[in-house]
């Protein structure tokens, strides 16, 4: 959990001098590819600079629900697979 967190923070300081437009454009690139953790961080810094674009709003939910289900899942398979270490 604490990489996601890096992450994100890496992502949010990297990309600060862009205005909202071009976090919308690279969050549904990201989503595109699936890469729900950028494309999550990028529809965050949307908002943050605009909290009125619907967009980013939307897009943030969305993928916010798609990243959760991804780490729900990841969790699953390895409580399935006996790797409760893992899992927790």
């Amino acid at each position: 959990m604490k990489r996601y967190i890096y992450l994100i923070a890496f992502s949010l300081s990297l990309f600060s001098c862009y205005g909202a437009k071009y976090y919308l454009k690279e969050a549904q690139k990201y989503e595109k590819e699936k890469d729900y953790d950028n494309a999550v961080a990028n529809y965050a810094e949307a908002y943050s600079m605009d909290p009125a674009n619907k967009d980013a709003k939307k897009g943030f939910k969305k993928t916010g629900q798609k990243l959760l289900d991804q780490l729900l899942d990841e969790v699953q398979e390895s409580y399935d697979a006996g790797n409760y270490k893992e899992a927790i």
